[in-house]
């Protein structure tokens, strides 16, 4: 194995000479001689004495008095250190001292740099700190992003295409809001698993946000509700975000949530939502004349997904594939929805992507009617829409179908 040699210097009355042979370990150790006295048990990381090639390590070989460090120049790539017989070496030391003036002082300017740069990150952390939020649904972390602007970074836990009435709750959930600052919920009882992930994220400081706190729910049951009824919300129907109308009352509350988790940030929060709702009346307003031939259209829903959007668009629901929701349709009921669609000639079966479309093709087959794709959520058909293009979207899906 090829041995280099390295010079210690011990002021200063002599030097001591090793031998290092190349190795891949990750440490060195060294029995160093000075005189007739042995100094052993010296352990270094490889990380100390290979910063660059030819950069020197300090060692402090002295156990008696406060003499300077001793200073290693050490061979190229991880090495071991091995005794060797000491004697003097044709070496000056003072040479060596200036280099290791030379050094330190180039060490403390460094750190005093780096001292200043992280003094200067901490007293500013408004250039480069957002508010993470988390979102239950992909439309509400959409609201949620126009509003926050550059001072926000949202994210939405359920996927476009997922049931968001069904979400497993994972670790990797509970880890994301454990470093967020505010939960944009649904509310509503539809998102009971977003309880879940708040209570084991273990986050005290989470400013939660039910985005239903200003809507004004339609289906809100008159009598009590069993297990008979299936999946029925006690609170109302809790798919508000599908009617456009519904927008005010939702962003107002993301701006209440954000201006408590920032507080300097409120106006601008303010400012971004009339902004949006100026920007989104003329496009909301051309879709709603665009639709204005479904009014009175009758169509068969999978599941009661959609009575704010039926409100804005004229639809009517003349029936559910689902005798309840949640319930899965028996062979009689399957049969009540042919013998419906026939009698009155419906034309349109809409169908959510989560679910099974077996049974909707099968009334299809046995009806003439044709099986659409409604998103109940945007980014479902495209992931970088927006709510105007997944609302121009279904709008358009159901013209087309009942040409």
């Amino acid at each position: 194995m090829k041995r280099r040699m390295v010079v210690i210097g011990s002021p200063p009355t002599g030097h001591t000479a090793i031998s290092i042979t190349a190795s891949n370990s990750a440490t060195m150790s060294a029995a160093l001689w000075s005189g007739s006295r042995r100094h052993s048990g010296i352990c270094l990381p490889a990380a100390l004495f290979i910063p660059t090639p030819g950069a020197p390590v300090f060692l402090s070989v002295s156990r008696r008095s406060r003499k300077p460090p001793c200073c290693v120049w050490p061979a190229t790539g991880p090495t071991r250190l091995t005794p060797m017989v000491s004697g003097k070496l044709p070496c000056s030391w003072f040479s060596v001292w200036d280099h290791i003036n030379h050094t330190i002082s180039k060490g403390i300017i460094m750190k005093r740099f780096i001292c200043a740069l992280v003094l200067l990150t901490a007293l500013t952390p408004s250039l480069s700190a957002k508010i993470k939020v988390v979102a239950s649904v992909n439309d509400l972390a959409w609201l949620g992003q126009q509003i926050g602007g550059e001072r926000v970074d949202v994210s939405a836990i359920a996927s476009p295409t997922a049931d968001v009435h069904f979400v497993e709750v994972r670790p990797s959930y509970m880890r994301k809001l454990s470093r967020a600052d505010v939960v944009l919920k649904v509310g509503l009882d539809l998102d009971l698993w977003m309880d879940r992930l708040i209570d084991g994220s273990r986050n005290s400081h989470l400013t939660i946000v039910d985005c239903s706190r200003f809507i004004k729910p339609l289906e809100v049951p008159t009598f009590k509700a069993d297990a008979r009824y299936g999946d029925l919300h006690p609170y109302g129907n809790p798919h508000y975000w599908l009617g456009p109308d519904n927008l005010k009352p939702i962003t107002d509350a993301i701006v209440a949530g954000l201006a408590d988790a920032d507080p300097d940030g409120a106006e601008s929060f303010r400012a971004n939502q009339q902004h949006l709702l100026e920007q989104l009346a003329p496009e909301i307003e051309r879709l709603k004349q665009e639709a204005a031939s479904l009014v009175g259209k009758e169509v068969v829903f999978y599941h009661d997904t959609w009575p704010y959007f039926e409100r804005f668009t004229g639809l009517k629901a003349a029936g559910f594939i689902e005798p309840y929701p949640g319930v899965a349709p028996s062979p009689s009921h399957i049969k009540e929805i042919i013998d419906l669609v026939k009698k009155r000639h419906i034309k349109v079966i809409a169908v959510e992507p989560y679910f099974d479309k077996r049974v909707p093709d099968r009334i299809a087959q046995a009806t003439g009617a044709k099986v659409v794709t409604l998103y109940p959520s945007l980014g479902g058909r495209d992931k970088h829409e927006t709510y105007v293009q997944w609302l121009e979207g279904n709008i358009r899906t159901l013209l087309e179908a009942f040409q």
